[in-house]
């Protein structure tokens, strides 16, 4: 298989996993009465391990609008992952964005986690999402670097 076939073939099976990641870590969030057990779930399992950190606390009635909506917008970003696995040379974009917003996205939490006192686990979903915003940006890079100019 030549040098560019595996590589788009990998940055393919990254690109599957990180969509599926999405659809099934942020589908619940999109649901509304889902949420908010899956939500005491995570709180749940953050106490059973012993892992420091608290329940926040809503900031108004209305914090479940943006909960189900950031679930939505992860949700559509992982079937918008999945297409881009069709043809990943074409549509290197997606990758790079994804890329980019996770390894902001994975900041953030760690920003969080030291100013509000979040769940600790937490930290298992910055280390998944730097993760995966590293290696969709190589992959990305090497794809690009080895295509057919035209």
């Amino acid at each position: 298989m030549e040098r560019n076939a595996r590589l788009q073939a990998s940055l393919r099976r990254w690109l599957i996993g990180a969509g599926a990641f999405n659809l099934v870590a942020a589908t619940p969030l999109a649901v509304p009465g889902i949420a908010e057990r899956y939500l005491s779930s995570i709180v749940r399992f953050n106490a059973t391990l012993g892992l420091p950190g608290t329940r926040p606390v809503p900031p108004g009635d209305g914090w479940m609008l943006i909960v189900n909506g950031a679930g939505l917008a992860l949700a559509m970003t992982g079937a918008i992952l999945l297409h881009a696995s069709g043809d990943p040379r074409r549509r290197l974009g997606v990758p790079v964005a994804n890329g980019i917003g996770r390894l902001l996205f994975a900041i953030l939490i760690l920003y969080y986690l030291a100013t509000w006192k979040l769940p600790a686990i937490l930290v298992l979903l910055a280390a998944i999402d730097g993760v995966l915003g590293v290696v969709l940006l190589r992959g990305a890079r090497r794809v690009g670097s080895t295509a057919d100019p035209r």
